[in-house]
């Protein structure tokens, strides 16, 4: 059973690693092969790191582990988007592909959700690419409902991307429990 806790410097290194090997299984198929094959765990990793040490007011970075690995994180705080009716923002999730549909997603979501709440947020948006369906069903299942779309550019291509919100944080941070397949 994973155990979700806030990151460290030391998590750096790992966040970089789960979310390159997240990209590359997720988003295969969707983001052109180029990019993907390209990805380096390291340089993000790094990034991470920089990400870490000067961080955003409010930015709550945590991480899912099991044992002592590293095996998903999310990260979360205010709203990037200053005209948004969203007040936090779900900035980030990823699982190891291993590791997937085991809760682990519900739990990192749920934690964030808690954090944004503490912190005065009462509502919260996700961005994910359209085509990412695994994703859609997931926020969906979790009460997110859809609420707009943009194009973003990732590797050298313009992917459409939608957002799910939540107008009210009550439904994920008061679940009892996780949904099927979470």
């Amino acid at each position: 059973m994973a155990m979700v806790r806030e990151a460290t410097l030391e998590d750096a290194l790992a966040i970089g690693q789960v979310r390159a090997e997240s990209w590359q299984a997720t988003y295969r198929g969707i983001v052109p092969y180029d990019f993907l094959d390209t990805i380096d765990p390291v340089g993000w990793g790094e990034q991470q790191r920089r990400c870490m040490i000067n961080p955003p007011d409010g930015l709550l970075d945590l991480v899912a582990v099991m044992g002592s690995r590293v095996v998903g994180w999310a990260s979360g705080g205010r709203n990037r988007e200053p005209d948004s009716h969203f007040q936090g923002e779900l900035y980030a999730i990823y699982i190891l592909p291993v590791q997937q549909r085991q809760g682990i997603g519900s739990k990192l979501v749920r934690a964030v959700a808690q954090h944004l709440v503490t912190q005065g947020m009462h509502s919260m948006v996700v961005w994910v690419l359209a085509a990412n369906l695994p994703a859609r069903r997931f926020y969906e299942a979790h009460g997110g409902r859809l609420d707009s779309e943009r194009l973003v550019p990732i590797g050298g291509t313009q992917l459409l991307e939608v957002s799910y919100g939540w107008e009210n944080l009550d439904s994920i941070t008061s679940s009892p429990t996780v949904p099927p397949g979470s």
